[in-house]
């Protein structure tokens, strides 16, 4: 197994607040713009984007998490 360096962890709070704002603005409209009818296809449709909606969901739980973390200036 290869050890790779990592660089010096910079965290830059402004940064993550913008991330988090842009999740937010995309499960907004997630949640309110896109429909799906039915039929096979669109289910398929419809489950990729509630995936997406959920990942969306579980990376601003990430970040809501990092941001209350204390000591990461």
């Amino acid at each position: 197994m290869r050890h790779v360096a990592s660089a010096p962890f910079s965290f830059n709070r402004d940064w993550y607040s913008a991330l988090l704002g842009s999740c937010f603005g995309a499960m907004t409209y997630f949640s309110a713009s896109i429909t799906v009818s039915s039929g096979d296809a669109k289910d398929q449709q419809r489950e990729v984007v509630r995936s997406l909606y959920v990942a969306t969901r579980n990376q601003a739980k990430a970040l809501i998490a990092t941001l209350e973390l204390e000591g990461l200036e």
